[in-house]
């Protein structure tokens, strides 16, 4: 598969909701600028108003519109259940 293409995957060290995130590397970086760490594979559901960004998160975001024409993903968790159905044939750990 084209890298464009190729699934990303969420290792968790202890094996909790490791599997399929995103369908690929663009969705995955929306999902790095909600800035948030996916607890067991899913993501807090909070409004983007009620969320600490860290120091340099701004910059990210403003990076990736500037570069690639993305924002944070609104819904991170249907981004992630999305990729999962896309992908099944990768197994979640």
């Amino acid at each position: 598969m084209p890298l464009e293409e190729v699934p990303v995957v969420y290792l968790n060290s202890e094996g909790e909701g490791s599997g399929v995130q995103a369908n690929n590397l663009a969705e995955f970086f929306t999902l790095l600028a909600t800035d948030q760490d996916p607890a067991f594979g899913r993501y807090a559901e909070r409004s983007l108003q009620d969320r600490e960004q860290t120091k340099r998160n701004p910059e990210f975001l403003r990076w990736l519109e500037q570069h690639y024409h993305l924002q944070e993903a609104q819904y991170p968790n249907e981004v992630v259940r999305q990729a999962r159905l896309r992908h099944p044939a990768v197994p979640l750990l």
